[in-house]
């Protein structure tokens, strides 16, 4: 395994088409501040922070629109800089809060094709608050 840092919505790697499957769980718009809840992983590793650069931040300002439109373009810029790599039918699991139903957009805009949305209630969590709330996993498949 090699772990890569960076940003991944401009990261250059070295390979080539073979990328057969990713799965992840990017933030989730407007709940969590992952920069103050992970603060002690870039003090651990001596990371930079860059908080001006988190995806579906809920600090960042700007009207609840802007976030939306924001968030959906930094997702899309993400997808498409990975499907560089990807080979044409490679997996795509993500795990998601979608309540404002973006995903099925992000997935059209960058030819993946929605094969199952799987839903579940978020029961366990590590965050400071008891709010539930629910997250969908999206597959999907690279069409090209």
């Amino acid at each position: 395994m090699v772990l890569f840092r960076g940003d991944a919505g401009t990261i250059k790697l070295p390979l080539g088409r073979e990328i057969d499957g990713i799965f992840t769980s990017p933030p989730y718009l407007g709940l969590i501040d992952y920069h103050d809840q992970h603060k002690y992983a870039y003090n651990l590793f001596n990371f930079r922070e860059y908080p001006e650069a988190e995806i579906g931040s809920p600090t960042k300002n700007g009207n609840w629109n802007n976030k939306k439109e924001n968030y959906k373009n930094d997702i899309i810029a993400v997808l498409k800089n990975m499907k560089k790599y990807m080979k044409t039918g490679a997996k795509i699991f993500i795990a998601v809060n979608d309540k404002h139903n973006l995903y099925p957009e992000i997935a059209e805009k960058c030819n993946f094709k929605i094969m199952d949305i799987f839903h579940r209630p978020v029961l366990m969590r590590t965050g400071r608050d008891n709010n539930k709330f629910s997250e969908s996993i999206y597959f999907f498949i690279n069409e090209e």
